[in-house]
């Protein structure tokens, strides 16, 4: 009953102020276009939690991501101490403290590398897994 008189309502408005009843017309339709985004964006946040509940996209790859820049993170904290403590040292004895800075430079070099191979390792791992399920569901006509 509440629609029926709106519509009346509004063709009333638009015969009588025929301004009036453009606007009318703009606010409905902008409120459709509204309902309709909201509509839209729900759908996808039910597709996204769809593929979370049903495994179809893995949540690990975007995690080490993270993982490798906490990695990187502590590498630069730890290069960093490890520089302090060398020129520290560098006090006491001058050829140690020598072979500790060019030791905890190549250390962090090294650790660097190695961070990134065993994120990339582990990444092509899930990216194998990943194209061989495209493969799969292929082959089987889906």
């Amino acid at each position: 009953m509440k629609g029926w008189y709106n519509s009346l309502g509004k063709t009333i408005i638009a015969t009588l102020l025929p301004d009036a009843g453009d606007a009318a017309f703009r606010a409905d339709r902008q409120s459709s276009e509204r309902r309709e985004i909201k509509i839209e964006h729900t759908r996808a946040a039910m597709s996204q939690l769809s593929d979370f509940l049903k495994f179809e996209h893995y949540l690990t790859p975007s995690l080490f991501r993270i993982f490798y820049l906490l990695q990187l993170v502590l590498i630069v904290l730890f290069t960093i101490s490890n520089i302090f403590a060398a020129l520290a040292t560098m006090i006491g004895s001058f050829l140690f403290g020598f072979i500790w800075l060019v030791g905890t430079l190549i250390g962090a070099v090294a650790a660097v590398i190695a961070a990134r191979i065993f994120t990339e390792v582990i990444m092509v791992l899930f990216q194998n897994n990943e194209h061989l399920a495209a493969i799969r569901a292929h082959a089987e006509g889906r």
